[in-house]
């Protein structure tokens, strides 16, 4: 296991959980009715869970988008750190 992706994938689920719960709870958007299937697409899936609230899905597209932006710089780091232990390989 890559160590330097350990922090993004603890704490990008919970900022995605503190941004929907607080959405939710000023009623961005709707609270969910209904369990959709776990292998459904996440976004379809938003949607489904909410009775059809076109805004949920926004929001999850919006929160996919903000966790590709907040890996990035851990893949580059990780990159980086690959690259130098490559370096000294060869």
């Amino acid at each position: 296991m890559n160590p330097i992706y350990m922090i993004p994938c603890a704490l990008i689920p919970s900022i995605n959980l503190v941004i929907a719960y607080v959405a939710t709870s000023v009623g961005l958007i709707e609270k969910t009715v209904a369990a959709a299937p776990w292998i459904t697409p996440p976004v379809i899936q938003s949607f489904i869970a909410t009775g059809g609230d076109v805004k949920a899905a926004i929001l999850t597209v919006l929160l996919i988008i903000l966790d590709v932006f907040l890996f990035v710089p851990f893949v580059l780091a990780a990159n980086k750190a690959r690259q130098e232990g490559a370096g000294e390989l060869g």
